[in-house]
Formats: C-alpha cells, sequence, structure tokens
C-alpha cells in the first residue's frame, strides 16, 4: 500500500524549516507504519491461500479496484476537516492526500492523509501496536523546534492517549492531538469487516478538525 508515495514536490526548501521538518518526518513514520503493516498482512494472505485456509470474502466488501480515497473522502470533506482551502488531491485508489492551499509558506502546515485497505485486519491491529512508536518521533522534532521544557513534557503526556471510539465500523480509534497551537497529529483507525480505514491530520488546523474528522470517516466507513 503506497499511501505516501507521492508527495513533496520542494522537500529540500522545507527541510530548511524546523516546523516543517517536524511534518516532513512524521508523514515519513506513517509511510513506514503503512507500508509494513500491509506487507505483513499480505504476507500473511498469501500464506493462507497456499494451505487453502483462505476465508471467503463477503459479496460487500469492494474490491481494491474499486476503492478509490479521493472519491470518498472528497475536497470539500478535506476542507472542512483542517478548516480552509486545501489543493487538489494527491494519490488516488487506496491512498488520498490534501495540503492547504499555502502549504509550507511561513512554516505553515496541515495536511490530510487517507488510507483503506480491503484486506486490512492484521495491518489495523499492527497499526494499533505501533502506534506509540511515533512518541520518539515526535519528541526529535520538538526538541529541533526549540520548544521549551513545560511545553514539551505536557505534549508528551498526551502523545500516547489512545481514544476508543464506538458507534464507526466495527471497532476504532482515536490517537494524538493537537496542543496550544502548535503542530501535532491526530489519527482515526477503523476497522469494517475486513476493511481498514485509515486517516491522518498533521500540523496546525483550524479549531474542530478532530470532531470533524470523526465524522467524515463515518462518512467512509458507511460507504464502504
Amino acid at each position: 500500500m503506497n499511501t505516501v508515495s507521492q508527495f513533496y514536490r520542494d522537500e529540500e526548501t522545507l527541510k530548511t524549516r524546523p516546523l516543517t521538518r517536524y511534518v516532513l518526518l512524521l508523514l515519513a513514520l506513517y509511510s513506514l507504519l503503512m507500508t509494513a503493516a500491509c506487507n505483513r498482512s499480505n504476507t500473511l494472505t498469501e500464506r493462507e491461500q497456499a494451505s487453502g485456509q483462505t476465508a471467503a470474502t463477503s459479496s460487500s466488501t469492494p474490491q481494491a479496484a474499486e476503492i478509490d480515497a479521493c472519491a470518498l473522502v472528497t475536497k470539500a470533506d478535506a476542507e472542512r476537516i483542517l478548516g480552509e482551502s486545501v489543493q487538489d488531491p494527491k494519490g488516488g485508489g487506496d491512498g488520498c492526500t490534501y495540503e492547504i492551499t499555502d502549504f509550507g509558506v511561513g512554516g505553515r502546515t496541515a495536511v490530510l492523509m487517507v488510507g483503506i485497505e480491503t484486506d486490512g485486519k492484521i495491518a489495523f491491529e499492527m497499526h494499533r501496536k505501533m502506534t506509540g512508536i511515533t512518541d520518539g518521533l515526535m519528541d526529535v522534532a520538538r526538541d529541533d523546534a526549540a520548544l521549551d521544557e513545560s511545553q514539551r513534557e505536557a505534549e508528551k503526556r498526551t502523545d500516547s492517549k489512545i481514544q476508543l471510539l464506538s458507534g464507526i465500523g466495527d471497532k476504532g480509534y482515536m490517537s494524538g492531538g493537537f496542543r496550544g497551537g502548535f503542530m501535532g497529529s491526530v489519527t482515526v483507525s477503523v476497522l469494517k469487516g475486513d476493511t481498514w480505514i485509515l486517516m491522518q491530520i498533521i500540523g496546525t488546523p483550524k479549531k474542530g478538525s478532530e470532531e470533524a474528522l470523526k465524522n467524515v470517516v463515518k462518512k467512509v466507513v458507511d460507504a464502504v
């Protein structure tokens, strides 16, 4: 699954901005987690097929070729979540990304990433177990951004919190958060049948983004 394979058009310039480097680090980890989880899921599925143990897939579950993440999460949805205008989506198929219109200008960043895996039960569980790994990366980024110690400690206490979600899919959770106007990351991960829906905000979105994110995830879950 190549959810974040085609992003940053001017990466060298972005790397010169401390706060933007923070986002690039998180994007790199997000890509690593998604790739590792999906590769593991695919490997186990191949083993099951080889041994004749593959379970029958429900006819109501969409096939991978039918998934269009950019159609399920529209530009209007992204603007509702991030709280301002966004560029046209990047990606397609099982992965889609939206950036705010002035991404990188003056160090401003806000990105919405969407990933959908139709054979995602194992990947969902692996991603949840790996969620805490982001803490170390966020610490490095915050040191680089020269945050004062009190703010850094307050943020670290909230990074690893996982809020279980009810009424959205079969099971799901939200992790991360935004504090004090500084950059953060919020992830909503939901499993419905065999389909895994993962949506993540990275950057400094407007107030209310987390609730809007949950509402859009619910819409996507209802549609798949």
